[in-house]
């Protein structure tokens, strides 16, 4: 049986985008404390949070439900604040 948000995102998927807002709600607060522990700075961490969110929209489609949306989001959120850091100590 799917769960809520799997449900959601099906939805999402056949045009009711402004169903997204559930997620935002839902997870931005913990993505934007798990980005700005690894960026360490506020600014950043407010528009890495985000391209995190809009990267999810983006590829939604490939979220397989095999783990729980928030694992999904938060390993992009973890990838995208890494790739920031390391960009930013390369220059």
């Amino acid at each position: 049986m799917e769960n809520d948000e799997t449900h959601i995102i099906h939805r999402i998927l056949k045009g009711e985008t402004s169903l997204y807002e559930y997620f935002l709600d839902k997870y931005s607060q913990q993505v934007f404390i798990l980005i700005i522990r690894i960026v360490e700075n506020q600014e950043d961490a407010e528009e890495l949070t985000q391209d995190t969110f809009l990267k999810a929209f983006e590829h939604l489609s490939s979220f397989k439900a095999e783990s729980s949306f928030s694992t999904w989001i938060y390993r992009i959120a973890y990838n995208t604040a890494i790739s920031a850091t390391r960009k930013k100590n390369k220059s």
